[in-house]
């Protein structure tokens, strides 16, 4: 793998008109054409996992507060239907499993609102989206309905669905899970791929950067660009943003963490 690069974030976008360098967090850049993207400070993508005690609605606001200060634009995303397929493959009742996605991403999206309106944008019912929502844009689309079927022949594709989707079943039972359950589960990272290979194109912006809180492992070998079927944008970048005095791992798990 790559070394990572880290720096702490220079002033740019909102930060570089007010000379105000945030304070509280640390940027990790995956690759160095990641470091270089991550300069231009052009766009941000900031990622929100449900069931995650680290998504606090207080830790959304730091999170959005410092990327609206450092980048020209911020947009967020979680996940749709697709965490109900996770549920349900866990062992819940598909009723249940429903109502805990919804419930969960309701509160990602609500507590993304509030923190963009509180830094003043003013179109931020069009910055916060989930997977569902972005089905209907025809670059996003396009992705998702190839890395579906790249999913059955690109060992690279399926080694990174099948290990994200068996990590979040984990989470759910103490169990392992079986091949069946990882089967049923794969929908939720092949709905995130699309935009670890391309969300400037999907967000119509010269250069973006995935932003997380920690590096997606799984991931890793498609964001560096061993897929035989599918390569990242050159103007995708990757980083990590890890609050000052956290270790950038996850905090501990389960809907009982969230407000």
């Amino acid at each position: 793998m790559t070394p990572s690069s880290e720096e702490p974030a220079p002033p740019a976008g909102h930060a570089a008109r007010s000379g105000v360098h945030p304070p509280g967090f640390t940027v990790r850049a995956l690759t160095e054409q990641g470091r270089l993207l991550l300069q231009r400070r052009e766009h941000a993508l900031v990622g929100l996992s449900p069931f995650n005690g680290y998504y606090k609605p207080r830790q959304i606001r730091r999170l959005l507060t410092w990327c609206h200060q450092v980048f020209a634009r911020v947009d967020v995303f979680a996940p749709g239907y697709e965490a109900a397929h996770t549920l349900t493959s866990a062992g819940l009742e598909p009723r249940e499993a429903v109502h805990r996605a919804r419930r969960a991403t309701s509160q990602l999206r609500n507590a993304a609102l509030g923190a963009l309106r509180g830094c003043g944008v003013a179109d931020a019912e069009d910055r916060v989206h989930t997977w569902t929502m972005l089905a209907n844009r025809p670059a996003y689309a396009r992705l998702h309905d190839q890395v579906r079927r790249d999913y059955h022949h690109d060992p690279v594709i399926r080694t990174a669905c099948r290990e994200t989707a068996r990590a979040a079943l984990r989470t759910h039972s103490p169990h392992d899970p079986s091949e069946r359950q990882i089967d049923g589960a794969v929908s939720y990272p092949l709905a995130e791929i699309p935009l670890l290979l391309d969300s400037p194109a999907i967000f119509r912006v010269d250069s973006s950067v995935f932003v997380y809180h920690r590096e997606m492992t799984s991931f890793t070998p498609l964001i560096l660009g061993r897929s035989a079927s599918v390569r990242p944008n050159e103007r995708q970048g990757y980083a990590m943003l890890i609050p000052d005095g956290h270790p950038g791992q996850d905090a501990p798990s389960g809907e009982d963490d969230a407000p």
